[in-house]
């Protein structure tokens, strides 16, 4: 497995480690805070898929003062417990432009939960009207910021997604040359690097700052 981390104002990418092991994966994220923390890089908040931590890890983030959005696994019997909460408990959410989604109306239920090898209190926010068969579980260890802010900090993600769709469709990522891992990790790290200098080229150029590499490709390199 591969784990990219993306700086959301900046949108660069920060990091990258493609000889993820799936044994190992649920270490992923701590590998990173590691690997920060020894440049000396401060982390305001960490937003990440859930297979790659445990609640054992997130109770470590806290400790640490590390403030966290990700995904709780859904299982059945949290989906029929949700379904049972009255239609008035529910908040209404409305994504903002820069977040590019054709479900934008959101509904959003909040509690606090517990949960195994975690000591203290979770927030939870459960999401619906987000294009999915089922809601979205999300936890998050920071009480300051308001409903809709945490939801929206959460729609960041989404962004990173779109990044990663335009590593395959630009620089065509998921065609990667070789099984052999060294050969991967370097093809990660060239579409990484490749990203980057677009981008530092790109914010030179006034009303294309935010523009896809494609766009910048087409409009200035190809011509």
């Amino acid at each position: 497995m591969a784990l990219l981390v993306q700086e959301q104002d900046s949108r660069f990418f920060k990091y990258g480690d493609a000889e993820i092991k799936h044994a190992d994966m649920s270490g992923a994220i701590l590998d990173f805070v590691d690997f920060y923390k020894s440049g000396k890089g401060k982390i305001n908040c960490l937003i990440f898929d859930s297979k790659f931590t445990t609640y054992a890890h997130l109770d470590r983030l806290n400790k640490d003062d590390i403030k966290f959005l990700t995904l709780r696994r859904r299982s059945s019997k949290m989906v029929e417990a949700i379904e049972r909460i009255d239609k008035d408990k529910w908040k209404h959410i409305k994504l903002g432009n820069h977040v590019r989604r054709k479900h934008r109306n959101l509904l959003v239920y909040e509690s606090n939960i517990t949960l195994k090898d975690y000591d203290g209190p979770l927030r939870q926010l459960v999401v619906r009207n987000n294009g999915r068969e089922h809601p979205a579980f999300i936890v998050t260890n920071d009480f300051d910021i308001s409903l809709k802010q945490a939801v929206l900090k959460y729609a960041q993600r989404w962004l990173v997604e779109q990044a990663i769709s335009e590593q395959i469709e630009f620089y065509h990522l998921n065609r990667l040359n070789s099984s052999i891992v060294v050969k991967v990790d370097f093809d990660l790290t060239m579409s990484v690097f490749a990203d980057t200098i677009y981008k530092l080229f790109s914010k030179q150029i006034p009303g294309f700052q935010n523009s896809k590499a494609e766009t910048i490709y087409r409009s200035f390199i190809k011509n």
